[in-house]
């Protein structure tokens, strides 16, 4: 079988995510082909796998619904390549958005020290981190698998960021005091809200569910860390959920807390909550 006729028998029309994923299975089998523009200029060559591996992946993507990343181990952020596992949970593109905007914007040049709470996989710090080599970045997690996931992913690339095993609400003073940039993409979700089986049933609960609405995290933030916060001109960046700003806006403001903004996505969601203390 050659690469065209396996697409075109697994292909279905205007659905980008089922081609996506049938890309994914491709790349992690193939050689020869390992992007988008390989598949199409090999196209009319045999595929390099056997296709009973296809098929058996295809089953665990598409009948078990298990996330493709789970599979294949990795995942691409931003253009950097790093290890993913199951127990922890897989970033997103919206984290993408954030991270990108974060290295693009005027403030960066500022910054010397980055600490990314509830950091998982490590992709916002090591990223941070990968491309800003002079910057001293930290991520902290109270999860065990998350943090020696985020170290691994630290060692590919030989960055010194620095990963500490710790409940984000106990840190002390003395270690916050330092930071002039403070990201975090905490659990925001709420418990009723409808979510993919695949995400319910294989991403780690723990990285999902907020209570009271998805808004725990980020009340307690502003309660037990943000009067923790000394050192002046910090920026705090939060991602949120798309339907979170108008409730956090009126929580903000209701906390004497007025210096702050939010942006959009590519999508024109409010993903963004940034404070300036």
């Amino acid at each position: 079988m050659i690469f065209k006729d396996l697409t075109c028998k697994f292909y279905k029309k205007n659905d980008l995510l089922n081609n996506k994923l049938i890309d994914s299975i491709i790349f992690f089998l193939s050689k020869i082909s390992q992007d988008k523009s390989s598949l199409i200029a090999n196209q009319n060559y045999e595929i390099d796998f056997d296709i009973n591996d296809f098929l058996y992946y295809y089953k665990q993507v598409f009948i078990k619904q298990i996330p493709i990343e789970y599979i294949i181990k990795k995942i691409k952020f931003l253009g950097v390549i790093y290890n993913i596992d199951y127990g922890v949970f897989i970033p997103r593109n919206d984290t993408e958005f954030i991270v990108d905007w974060i290295l693009e914007s005027n403030f960066i040049n500022d910054v010397n020290n980055v600490l990314d709470l509830c950091t998982g996989s490590g992709v916002i710090a090591n990223t941070i981190k990968y491309y800003k080599k002079d910057l001293n970045v930290y991520g902290v997690d109270s999860s065990f698998a998350a943090i020696e996931l985020a170290k691994d992913n630290a060692k590919l690339y030989d960055l010194d960021t620095k990963f500490y095993l710790k409940n984000i609400f106990s840190l002390k003073q003395d270690f916050l005091y330092n930071f002039d940039l403070i990201v975090c993409n905490p659990p925001y979700i709420d418990k009723n809200h409808p979510l993919d089986i695949s995400v319910k049933k294989y991403e780690p609960k723990k990285a999902l569910f907020a209570k009271d609405q998805g808004l725990e995290y980020y009340k307690r933030f502003i309660f037990e860390i943000y009067p923790k916060l000394r050192k002046s001109n910090v920026k705090i960046i939060f991602e949120i959920g798309y339907d979170q700003k108008d409730k956090l806006e009126d929580f903000l403001k209701n906390n004497n807390i007025s210096n702050f903004f939010f942006l959009k996505d590519l999508n024109g969601h409010y993903r963004i909550l940034v404070i300036d203390k």
